[in-house]
């Protein structure tokens, strides 16, 4: 992605689609809807992310690019060589890290969990020379990238949301008639809108497809999940202007509240 992102600011290329990651790049406060344990859903995110699309359009913009519209990656599994039932059994593995990312960095280290930072495309060699022993992905990725074949279980809780975005070169864009510009960005959301919902139908799918191949689902321990949300929630103060900024995960987090006590009126 940072290559694409290299072309696409010297006019080699004008647009790209990019996971949050790459997003994360240009404009670092996409993160703070990438918190694990933040969203229960969908109907959770739709709302937020509907609320925060002016902010996020007018920060990528300030950098240099325009904003066409968000795709669904989904919510992050772990998939492992052990079943990982529990914060104690992950401790002693060896964990992968996306390379350069500074959430998983924090949590990691906090946890007291060996991390291997790899690049993705690495990340298949190491599974198969077990230099990692655990990873996260959704799950279309983890078949897309065949890392399902080198894993035995797949935990059943969902990590954090992943999103990606598609984006345009605000210098070419501008370049565009103000017709062409308007029919631009409603097709760019109207498509990319399409793609989140396919998706999702899509991700429910592949763990179904991983468990035809062979892949244990792994419940974790009721009491756990609250350990591995605690331990998000003493990271955050390390996250909070420093992977992200405090305007974008107060931003967040009031519309994540607006939604949840306006859904628990209506029940």
């Amino acid at each position: 992605e940072h290559v694409i992102l290299r072309k696409m600011r010297i006019g080699q290329l004008h647009a790209g689609s990019f996971a949050g990651q790459g997003a994360s790049m240009v404009f670092p406060d996409i993160l703070a809807m990438e918190i694990p344990f933040l969203f229960d859903d969908y109907q959770e995110i739709d709302y937020v992310l509907e609320r925060m699309d002016k902010f996020y359009q007018e920060g990528f913009e300030e950098r240099g690019f325009i904003l066409l519209g968000w795709s669904d990656i989904g919510f992050v599994h772990i998939l492992s060589q052990k079943p990982i039932r529990a914060s104690a059994d992950i401790k002693g593995l060896k964990v992968w890290r996306l390379e350069k990312e500074p959430i998983t960095a924090v949590i990691f280290a906090k946890a007291g969990v060996t991390s291997v930072p790899l690049s993705i495309p690495d990340v298949l060699l190491g599974l198969q020379t077990n230099l990692v022993e655990v990873v996260y992905a959704p799950p279309v990725a983890a078949i897309v990238l065949q890392w399902f074949t080198r894993v035995r279980y797949l935990t059943e809780l969902p990590i954090n949301y992943t999103l990606g975005t598609l984006l345009v070169s605000k210098r070419a864009f501008e370049k565009l008639s103000p017709q062409h510009q308007a029919i631009l960005r409603t097709v760019g959301a109207s498509h990319t809108r399409a793609q989140s919902l396919q998706n999702r139908e899509e991700n429910e799918e592949a763990v179904k497809v991983m468990e035809a191949h062979g892949l244990k689902l792994v419940v974790p321990m009721q009491g756990e999940i609250e350990s591995f949300k605690q331990l998000v929630r003493d990271s955050i103060p390390e996250l909070v202007g420093e992977a992200f900024s405090k305007q974008s995960f107060e931003m967040v987090n009031t519309h994540l509240g607006d939604f949840r006590r306006q859904r628990a009126a209506r029940e």
